[in-house]
């Protein structure tokens, strides 16, 4: 990416996550949006990511979206379009390192003579804006970094990610709830936890008020956020902005709340649960993308590699629970070469972009982490 490019796509990054940042304050708060009808109730309300027990809890931060990722890709037309919003636990900055730093091995020559934007400086506001969240004015705060664990299918990021920015990483087991404050084990004694940068889904998060077979959470978390004892970044409760049916309402809510328009493009999204909007979808099915609003529903499903009688079942589906489905319009993502045993083959490339918020900014790491299909024709980019 040449730096006039990026520039111009950090710009458009920067107004999503401030948007983005404004909408979960408000659904946790006043919930204007949703008496407005900005955003129906329904679309929020019955998805999975919401999570009552956390409503009018508010980060005491500047910011409820402290880490923000978004998936990007390239349109038939050169064009920078989003994907989707990562905010539950946003995965990634640390490959875009570690790829960095292989680079510069493998790829000397090439690492030396490009003059490359330096990676380093996002995360050191990484590790600023973390302790900007916490609650208390003990300096310097302490920041864990709070992982499910090895078994975790990213756990080499988070422990490199934790290095990276300086905080031990530790799991559940490491953490103990005290007088209604998170301490640290550290050998025979307990050290207060100021801030949690949580790399466990929200449903794990608390066993008391959650999940209650989670081995993975703190009981009590809960409570201690609602009492300002311990900032968690991203808060328990911000996957509801992964819903991929808010697309469809999110150009509303920018100029209902900062009285402008989207600058990144979006796919055309319909909500099934309007009338007009089902209809398009349901007599439409073979050409869109089909998305479960909550990934506990179900999962992705692309029209035109249906069976007849698998849309059939579809759209009996969707006719039986409107509200937890939406359908996008297909998006023809660019290709990257990738070098094979075969030779060079063309995937489907899709770049995540990650952002920090650090006083009233956030900052982007510079080109963010690139990743391609698992084979030809694959739609699906994934880690």
């Amino acid at each position: 990416l040449g730096a006039a490019e990026w520039q111009r796509l950090e710009r458009g990054l920067d107004q999503r996550a401030r948007l983005l940042d404004l909408v979960l304050s408000d659904l946790y708060g006043e919930r204007a949006l949703l008496r407005r009808r900005v955003i129906p109730a329904e679309l929020v309300l019955a998805h999975d990511g919401y999570v009552r027990q956390t409503a009018g809890v508010s980060a005491p931060g500047r910011r409820q979206v402290v880490v923000s990722a978004t998936d990007l890709g390239r349109d038939p037309q050169g064009r920078w379009t989003v994907i989707s919003d990562r905010t539950q636990a946003p995965s990634g900055p640390g490959y875009a390192m570690a790829t960095r730093r292989i680079i510069s091995q493998v790829m000397a020559g090439l690492h030396r003579s490009t003059p490359l934007a330096r990676l380093r400086g996002f995360f050191q506001t990484f590790t600023a804006a973390l302790q900007d969240a916490s609650p208390s004015a003990t300096e310097p705060p302490r920041v864990v970094l709070l992982t499910p664990g090895a078994s975790s299918e990213t756990a080499f990021e988070q422990a490199y990610l934790a290095t990276l920015l300086g905080f031990p990483l530790v799991e559940a087991d490491d953490l103990v709830m005290h007088r209604g404050k998170v301490w640290l084990r550290a050998g025979d004694r307990l050290e207060q936890v100021d801030v949690v940068l949580r790399r466990v889904d929200a449903a794990f998060a608390d066993p008391l008020e959650l999940r209650g077979d989670s081995q993975l959470g703190i009981p009590g978390l809960i409570e201690a956020t609602r009492n300002r004892t311990v900032a968690v970044v991203n808060p328990i409760g911000a996957g509801v902005l992964e819903n991929p049916g808010l697309a469809a309402h999110l150009n509303a809510a920018a100029q209902a709340l900062l009285g402008e328009e989207l600058r990144l493009p979006m796919p055309a999204t319909w909500w099934c649960g309007r009338d007009a909007d089902r209809s398009h979808v349901l007599a439409n099915l073979e050409n869109l993308v089909i998305k479960p609003i909550s990934r506990t529903t179900g999962s992705l499903r692309y029209g035109w590699q249906l069976t007849a009688q698998e849309r059939t079942e579809l759209k009996a589906r969707i006719s039986a629970e409107p509200w937890a489905w939406c359908g996008q319009e297909r998006i023809r993502l660019s290709t990257a070469p990738v070098v094979t045993r075969a030779g060079l083959e063309p995937r489907r490339f899709v770049l995540r972009s990650f952002g920090v918020a650090h006083g009233d900014d956030y900052h982007f790491l510079p080109g963010g982490l690139g990743r391609v299909a698992a084979r030809v024709g694959e739609h699906t980019v994934s880690n």
